[in-house]
């Protein structure tokens, strides 16, 4: 159990992003709650990037034109046997079959630097590129 102190005193990304392989392993554990953890925070963020490709037509008026959709960021990188980033992707495929997931390489290199302003950029495009 987090305590309600720890987790509202602070509450950016990031240091919520950290607990996400505790709770992975206790739901691959068998732990309900965390699987139930899981499975809603992959249909809130699906929910999220069904509203903009919607909102911006990347699907097209059909709903089926293709569109890359860029994954970028720890939390959707595959983990064991559950794997946030394809479960968002398989989510949003439902609705737009047309998404065309892309991993890119290129950022790798800027992860690595010692410069906090460029760790600071990184974070927050991982914040709003999926």
């Amino acid at each position: 159990m987090i305590p309600y102190r720890w987790t509202y005193a602070d509450p950016s990304w990031a240091r919520i992003a950290n607990l996400v392989p505790v709770v992975i392993s206790c739901a691959e554990a068998g732990d309900q709650v965390a699987n139930d953890i899981l499975f809603h925070a992959v249909q809130e963020l699906a929910s999220s990037v069904k509203a903009v490709v919607h909102r911006l037509g990347l699907c097209g008026k059909d709903g089926k034109a293709s569109f890359p959709l860029v994954m970028v960021g720890n939390v959707l990188e595959a983990n064991r046997r559950w794997d946030i980033g394809k479960e968002v992707i398989d989510c949003i495929s439902k609705d737009f079959p047309g998404t065309r997931p892309v991993r890119p390489k290129v950022l790798l290199f800027l992860m690595h630097s010692t410069s906090k302003s460029i760790k600071s950029n990184i974070s927050t495009i991982n914040t709003f590129i999926i």
